[in-house]
C-alpha cells in the first residue's frame, strides 16, 4: 500500500503520521490504542482505501513515535485529543473538507474527547470508534488500579452499555450511527 511519513505541527512540536493517498475531499484519520502502534489501524484501511479517502495515520505525546508530555504517561485522551485537533488541522490545510476521526481502544477516547473539546470537531461530521476505551474509572477498577486523573475526569459522564457517550457527541447502539458517532461493542 502506498504512502509517505509526513510531519503535522503540534504545541510540543513535530508529530509523525503515515498519509495513504486518496482522491476525495474527505480524510480518514486513525487514532490507534495505548501502547499500540500506529501499525494496529493497517487492518482498517482497505475498507477506507475502496471509498477514495485519503488517510492519515498518526502518532501522538507520550507515543513511541510522538512527543514527550507529562512524564511519559498516556492521559487516556484527557491530553491527546489536542495532537488529533492537530492532525485534522494538516488535513485540512492539505485539502481536506471534512473528516472522519477512527479511534481504537484508547484512540476512541481521544477522539470523543475532540469531538468534545475542539474548536475542529464541526469538520468530523461522523467518527469511528472500534472498542472505545470511555468508561476509564470501571476499567482501572476492574483492573484492581485506582483510577488516573484522566479517567477521573471522564466521571459523570453517561456512557450506555456499548461504551457510547450519550452527549455531547451522541448515542449510538452496536453497529448503528446516531448523533454523528458509530459505536461497536467490544
Amino acid at each position: 500500500m502506498p504512502f509517505k511519513t509526513v510531519e503535522y505541527r503540534s504545541s510540543l512540536g513535530p508529530i509523525l503520521a503515515w498519509l495513504v493517498p486518496g482522491s476525495d475531499s474527505t480524510w480518514a484519520i486513525f487514532v490507534h490504542g495505548r501502547a499500540a502502534s500506529r501499525a494496529e489501524m493497517l487492518r482498517m484501511l482497505p475498507a477506507y482505501r475502496a471509498l477514495g479517502l485519503p488517510c492519515l495515520v498518526i502518532c501522538y505525546r507520550n507515543d513511541r513515535c510522538g512527543p514527550r508530555a507529562l512524564g511519559g504517561r498516556y492521559q487516556m485522551g484527557f491530553t491527546e485529543w489536542r495532537d488529533l485537533e492537530d492532525a485534522v488541522r494538516f488535513a485540512l490545510e492539505h485539502g481536506a473538507r471534512r473528516v472522519v476521526p477512527v479511534g481504537c481502544s484508547m484512540g476512541g477516547s481521544i477522539v470523543a474527547e475532540f469531538l468534545r473539546h475542539s474548536a475542529l470537531a464541526s469538520a468530523a461530521p461522523v467518527a469511528v470508534l472500534d472498542a472505545p476505551a470511555l468508561d476509564l474509572e470501571r476499567h482501572a477498577r476492574r483492573r484492581g488500579q485506582e483510577p488516573t486523573r484522566a479517567a477521573m475526569a471522564h466521571r459523570g459522564r453517561q456512557v450506555d452499555r456499548h461504551g457510547a457517550h450519550r452527549h455531547p457527541v451522541g448515542r449510538a447502539g452496536a453497529g448503528e450511527a446516531r448523533g454523528g458517532v458509530q459505536a461497536r461493542p467490544s
